[in-house]
This record gives C-alpha cells, structure tokens and sequence, in this order.
C-alpha cells in the first residue's frame, strides 16, 4: 500500500474516532427515540459495535504496512490487556455463561479497551488536536439540556421521543416519595451522567489554567449545574477527585505543588467539618447525600449498594476461578441469574477473577503513568489524568467503564492523546 493511501487510512480512522466522541454523547436518546419510530432499537444501537469493528480492521492494516506505530505507549500497556484477555477468557471456558451474556460480557469489558488501542497505533495528529473542542461542545450541549430538564420543561419531556417503563427511564426521583428529579439527560440515566460530565468538567479546569477564558467558565458552569441534578454522589465525589488531581497534574513548580496541598487540605477539613455538623440534623445532609429522610423510603439506596457489595464479596468467595464473562455487572441481564455488585472492579472479579481484576488494573495503572509522563506536552494530559482518578472513583460504587459513552469518549481520547505527545518528542 503506498505512503499516500496510508495517509488517508489514517485520517480515515480518525474521522470515525471524532464521529464517535461527537455522537456517543447523544446516542442513549437517539437510540431511544429512532427504535421507537422503527422498532429496531437494538440494531440502531449497534452503529456504534459496527463502527468500531471496521475501525480495528483498518487499525489493523496500518499496523501490518507500519508495524513502528506499535512502539506507541510501550510494552506494559498491550502486555497488561493480552493478559486480562487471556485470564478472561479461560474464566469463561471454565464457567460458560449464555452465549448472548458471553457477547454483552466482550462488549463491556473490552470495547473500551479496543478502541484505546485503535487510538493509539491508528490515529493520526489532527484527532491529537481537534478533540478537545469536540468534547467540550458536545458535552456543553449534553449539559444544557440537563439543566433546562431539570428546571425548566416538563420532567417527562423525554417520553415524547420513546422513554419510558421498556426503554430508558425518562428521569428518576432521589426517592421513591420525593419530588425532586434526578436528570438523565441525552445519557442513560442520572449516574451515567454524572461520570460522562467528569471529563469535560477536568478539561474546562485544565484549559483555564493554562488560559483563563471566560468562555471555560460557562462551560464549567454547565457541567457542575447538570452535574448537580444528577444527584449521583459517586460523580460528585469523583469529580472533586478529577479536578484537585488535574490541578496537581499542571502545577510545574515545588512551591506550586505546596501551595495547591495547604489549599486542598484546609477545604477538605472545612468540608468534611460541615458535613459531620448537618449529619446531626434532618436536612440537606440526609435528602441529598444519604438519599433518605423525609419523602424517601427507608430502604433507601446505601442501603441497596451495601447489599449489592456484600453479594459480590460472597460471589467471588465461592468462585476464585471467576465466573466467565457476562455473569456480573450489565451484561448479566442477558445470563441466567442476574447480579450487579454496584462496584465495576468487583464485576472484573467476579467475571475473571482476583487475577483477571490485577491485569485489568494493571492496564488502567500504566495508561494513567503514561499520560503523567507526558502531563506537561498538552492540555489534555493533566485533564485526562484527573478524569482518570475520578472516573477510577466512581467505578468503585458504580459499573461506571460499562457507560459505553463515558468509557468510549475517555478511553479513545487517552490513546490518541497518547500517540499524539508520542508523535511529538
């Protein structure tokens, strides 16, 4: 294949990264609104596993003609994902699930990881240096719509285009008795959300700093009102990690580094000060935090999470070997017995096992070491590693990476961030 036609390959493989970043924000609603006026949901929603496959194929063909694009990112990252490839697999031949549970289990656990490598041998400079418009744009507008919803137009606005009891939920309550709406957005629900919204939220800060704009400032500001109709405590949570982290990833001075822990610790102290003194009084504390009190059930959602960890715990007890792909998290509604641990790392234990858990985060550790490497080359490093460590948060009361629109648009934007600072030393 000559130069010129590997040229366009590329650019090829990078149109289809940004279609994917531009569209995967809205692909929940769009799915839901087109498969009610076709009745075929769920081959609409397989644009996305078609996009995919005929991305990896051309990936693949680069790789043959250029095999030094796999020099990008080192040995640890491919190792550490062969690995967990290899673990999963022999977990499922061991303890085979439904072959529907078997494909739904690829998809969530290694699409992601597809894509970021498709990204990193595949992509060429121009995705490097677009994506950071994209992502703030789509995410503006994903934002601003969850804003309005939740203020603004009719809380069931969304079932006019399909949403509903078999489809996706048009919004939830934070209780079952409450009145106040929890917003899903163009996302999948409130939670999905919340961790989509981490990203650009970490990309706003980081562009900031390195040039303050107002215009940042309104999109930080839409991102933190949609993020707070949410009312997902594991994304609040996680993105106070993202954006301390992404403020520590930019500082390039000791004195710096200093100053920025005094500050992180004296609010943290005062935060945490403020919510021991209202956890003693019924209020906002109870309403929003703990998801209980007045207009909300007993049996409220902690309670819930406890109980889904506590079977996961349990499930991995008597199975050490891992019990295949598709027999935890999301993908279990397509196999026998239906389990969600409420904890995306459990999922990866219980499918894979203890060892299938240590490769995986294994790969997440070295992608996470590569971009601090090169924190200082792009605006996009320092903010891909604090959406690292909040999205890494989150994932441990929530199968966050299973987001497909979430773990898509971080996991392909690290890779091509990654190849792109490569391209430059």
């Amino acid at each position: 294949m000559t130069p010129s036609r590997l040229t366009r390959l590329e650019q090829g493989i990078g149109w289809g990264l940004i279609v994917l970043v531009a569209v995967m924000p809205f692909h929940a609603f769009l799915s839901v609104w087109l498969g009610s006026l076709t009745g075929h949901q769920s081959l609409i929603q397989a644009w996305k596993e078609l996009l995919v496959v005929i991305l990896a194929v051309a990936a693949a063909i680069l790789i043959w003609f250029q095999p030094e694009r796999l020099r990008h990112g080192g040995k640890v990252l491919p190792l550490s994902a062969l690995i967990f490839g290899i673990i999963a697999l022999g977990a499922t031949l061991l303890h085979p699930q439904s072959l529907s549970a078997i494909i739904y289990g690829i998809k969530t656990d290694f699409e992601f990881i597809i894509l970021f490598f498709v990204a990193l041998w595949g992509s060429g400079r121009q995705l490097y240096l677009k994506l950071p418009a994209v992502i703030l744009v789509t995410s503006g507008l994903v934002a601003g719509f969850g804003i309005l919803h939740a203020t603004v137009l009719p809380h069931d606005i969304l079932t006019h285009f399909g949403y509903g009891p078999d489809t996706v939920a048009p919004f939830q309550y934070v209780g079952n008795l409450s009145d106040t709406i929890r917003t899903p957005s163009t996302l999948g629900g409130p939670n999905q959300l919340g961790s989509f919204l981490i990203l650009p939220l970490s990309l706003a800060v980081a562009m900031w700093f390195k040039r303050p704009r107002w215009s940042l400032v309104l999109a930080a500001t839409l991102y933190l009102g949609a993020l707070w109709y949410t009312y997902s405590r594991s994304a609040w949570i996680g993105a106070i990690v993202a954006v301390a982290v992404t403020i520590a990833a930019g500082l390039n001075s000791r004195r710096q580094a200093i100053q920025f822990a005094a500050v992180t610790a004296a609010v943290l102290a005062i935060s945490l000060g403020a919510l021991s003194l209202s956890s003693h009084s019924k209020g906002p504390y109870e309403y929003f935090i703990l998801h209980s009190g007045a207009g909300v059930e007993t049996s409220n959602s902690t309670t819930q999470h406890a109980a889904a960890l506590e079977s996961g715990l349990e499930t991995i007890r008597n199975s050490p070997t891992g019990s295949g792909l598709g027999s935890a998290g999301p993908a279990s509604f397509h196999a026998v017995t239906k389990l969600i641990p409420e904890d995306y790392y459990l999922q990866v234990a219980i499918e894979t096992s203890l060892a299938g858990l240590l490769a995986f985060l294994a790969f997440v550790s070295a992608a996470g070491a590569k971009l601090w490497t090169k924190r200082y080359q792009h605006v996009l490093m320092p903010s891909l590693i604090g959406a690292l460590a909040g999205l890494s948060v989150v994932n441990l009361f929530l199968h966050g990476w299973a987001d497909s629109s979430t773990a898509f648009i971080f996991w392909l934007t690290a890779g091509a961030a990654i190849a792109g600072a490569t391209k430059r030393v």
